[in-house]
C-alpha cells in the first residue's frame, strides 16, 4: 500500500530516506496553503487553556502526565480538559478508575451549570439553577465524550476499548485517571516500578501509533527529604513516569499549605487565595518548559484561565 509521500506501510515502520522526509514536508506545506492541514505533524489537540496551549504548542501523539499533591485538582483538570475538547467537537474517551457514575455526573453538572457542588449533592438547588441543569444536560448530551467508570480495568482492556473507538467513530483524545489503578495488580505488585514502566510505554506506543494524544493522571512519589506542600519537581515522580512521558504537567496550589499570615509574609504584594494554581510544565520533549496560572473554583469543579478571571 502506497502513501501520499510514496512510501509503503512497511517502509514507514522502518528506515525512511531523507528524500521521503522532505517529500512529506513539501506535501504538508502544500496542504497548509489549501487550509486543510495542521502542519507537518498534523492537527494539534489543545487543552483548552490559551496560555498553557501556547506554551505546549498543542498535543500531537504525545503522552502527557498530569501530577501534583493530593487534592490539588488533578482529576478535575483532566475532566475539564475532556469537556472543553468535547465542546469543540473532539471525540474523547475518559477512563476514570476511582469515581462512581454519580460522582462524575455531579462534577460535570457542577462545572457546566456553575452550581455549588456540595449543594448539588444534597439537592439544595434553586429554580434558576434547575433550569441551568436542564440546559447543560441538553448540551452535554451532544458531546462525543465516552466515559468508562469500571473500577478494575487492565491495560489491555483500556487499549482494546480505545482502539475500537479509534477505528469505529474516531478518537481525538484519550484520558486515563489515575495511572496507579491501571493493571492487573492495580500498581501494588511486587514489581510496581516495572509495571508502571510497561503501562506507560504501552500507552505511549498507542498514542504514537494511532496518533491519539493520551493524558494520564499520576500521584507523586515523594522522596524522604521531600514534603507535602513542596513545589513539585520531576524527582517527585516514579522514574518511569519522568522518563517516558513526553510532557509532564504539575498542579501546585501554594495557598493550600499556608495560613493568611504566612502568605502575607511570603507574598506581601499578592492577595491570599487558595484557588490560584501554578500549572508547571516541568518537561516538554518538543518545546519549552515554564509555568502558567489557572484559577481553581473548587465549589464549581472547574479550572479557568487566570486572565479570564482577573482580566
Amino acid at each position: 500500500m502506497e502513501n501520499t509521500d510514496g512510501s509503503s506501510e512497511e517502509q514507514r515502520r522502518g528506515f525512511v530516506s531523507m528524500r521521503q522526509l522532505m517529500q512529506r514536508l513539501v506535501i504538508s506545506m502544500q496542504l497548509d496553503q489549501l487550509g486543510v492541514s495542521g502542519g507537518l505533524y498534523g492537527p494539534a489537540v489543545t487543552l483548552g487553556y490559551p496560555d498553557l496551549d501556547i506554551l505546549l504548542g498543542g498535543m500531537r501523539s504525545n503522552l502527557i502526565v498530569i501530577s501534583g499533591h493530593e487534592s490539588v485538582g488533578k482529576s478535575t483538570l483532566a475532566l475539564n480538559i475532556c469537556l472543553r475538547q468535547a465542546r469543540r467537537g473532539s471525540r474523547v474517551a475518559l477512563f476514570n478508575l476511582d469515581s462512581s457514575a454519580e460522582d462524575i455526573i455531579v462534577r460535570v453538572v457542577s462545572s457546566e451549570a456553575e452550581i455549588d457542588v456540595d449543594r448539588l449533592r444534597m439537592g439544595y438547588i434553586t429554580p434558576a439553577e434547575e433550569q441551568r441543569i436542564i440546559e447543560s444536560r441538553d448540551q452535554v448530551s451532544g458531546f462525543q465524550l465516552s466515559i468508562d467508570l469500571s473500577s478494575h480495568r487492565s491495560l489491555e482492556e483500556i487499549l482494546s476499548a480505545a482502539r475500537k473507538l479509534k477505528f469505529g467513530g474516531g478518537l481525538d483524545l484519550l484520558v486515563v485517571d489515575p495511572l496507579q489503578f491501571v493493571g492487573e495488580n492495580n500498581g501494588r505488585g511486587i514489581d510496581q516500578e516495572l509495571e508502571i514502566h510497561n503501562i506507560l510505554l504501552s500507552l505511549k506506543q498507542f498514542a504514537m501509533g494511532l496518533e491519539v494524544p493520551t493524558i494520564v493522571c499520576s500521584r507523586l512519589d515523594l522522596l524522604d527529604h521531600r514534603h507535602i506542600g513542596d513545589r513539585p519537581q520531576l524527582i517527585d515522580l516514579a522514574d518511569p513516569v519522568a522518563q517516558i512521558a513526553d510532557i509532564v504537567i504539575f498542579i501546585h496550589r501554594e495557598g493550600m499549605y499556608l495560613t493568611d499570615e504566612e502568605w502575607e509574609q511570603q507574598h506581601p504584594d499578592s492577595p491570599y487565595t487558595q484557588n490560584l494554581a501554578d500549572i508547571i510544565v516541568a518537561k516538554n520533549r518538543s518545546g519549552p518548559t515554564g509555568t502558567t496560572k489557572l484559577m481553581f473554583h473548587q465549589r464549581l469543579m472547574r479550572f479557568e484561565s487566570y486572565d479570564q478571571v482577573n482580566g
